[in-house]
C-alpha cells in the first residue's frame, strides 16, 4: 500500500498541522535546498510500519520546456527521543550518494535557460504494511521534519488519528508485511 504523505498527509490533517513549522517548510525552496539537512520522523502506532526501502523524497522541477523528477529512497536514521510519543519512532534522511544526486539534479535546474520562472517541489511517499492485525481506529500518527542539519526536528502534524491521515481508503488497504518491516 503507497500511502502519499506530506501534501496530501497536510491537506487531510489541516487541523493537526502545527502553523509555525509549515510556514518554515513553505519557505524551503526544493531547487536551492540543502539535501542532507532535510530528514523525516515518523510517529506511528504499534502495528504499522514501512515496508523495506519504502519511504522516499520525490523531487521536482519544471520551467518553460524543460522538467525533472527523481525519486530517492530515504534511509533510516537514529531517531530523535520523544518521550512523550505514542508509538514507535522512525527518522529517515537521504544517503550521501542520493544527496549529491539531487544536488545534481538542483543544478542541472540551475543551468536551464533562464527563459522563464523554475517551479519545484518535494514530496514525500510511504509505502506501509500492518506488522499484526488491523489497527485500531483510535491508532494515532504524527510526523517531525528537520529543514537544516543543524537545526533539530519540528513538528509537523500533531498527534492524528491514522485514517485522518491517511484516508479510510488507505487503511482498508493496508496488508500484512511480506517482509521484515524496519526496527
Amino acid at each position: 500500500m503507497r500511502i502519499a504523505a506530506l501534501l496530501p498527509l497536510l491537506l487531510a490533517a489541516c487541523s493537526s498541522l502545527v502553523p509555525s513549522t509549515l510556514m518554515r517548510l513553505q519557505a524551503l525552496d526544493p531547487l536551492t535546498a540543502d539535501p542532507s539537512g532535510i530528514e523525516l520522523a515518523l510517529v506511528l502506532p504499534d502495528g504499522l510500519r514501512p515496508q523495506p526501502q519504502g519511504a522516499r523524497l520525490e523531487f521536482k522541477a519544471d520551467r518553460a520546456g524543460h522538467s525533472v523528477a527523481e525519486t530517492f529512497v530515504l534511509e533510516p536514521r537514529p531517531a530523535p527521543s520523544l518521550p512523550e510519543a505514542k508509538g514507535v519512532v522512525m527518522a529517515f534522511g537521504l544517503s550521501r550518494a542520493d544527496a549529491a544526486r539531487m544536488r545534481a539534479a538542483q543544478s542541472a535546474v540551475a543551468a536551464w535557460p533562464q527563459d522563464g520562472q523554475s517551479h519545484g517541489s518535494l514530496g514525500v511517499a510511504l509505502d506501509a504494511c500492518l506488522t499484526g492485525g488491523p489497527l485500531p481506529p483510535t491508532a494515532e500518527g504524527g510526523v517531525l521534519i528537520k529543514l537544516e542539519q543543524e537545526h533539530g526536528f519540528q513538528p509537523l502534524v500533531r498527534p492524528t488519528p491514522i485514517t485522518a491521515l491517511i484516508g479510510a481508503e488507505a487503511m482498508a488497504g493496508l496488508r500484512p508485511c511480506g517482509n521484515p518491516a524496519l526496527p
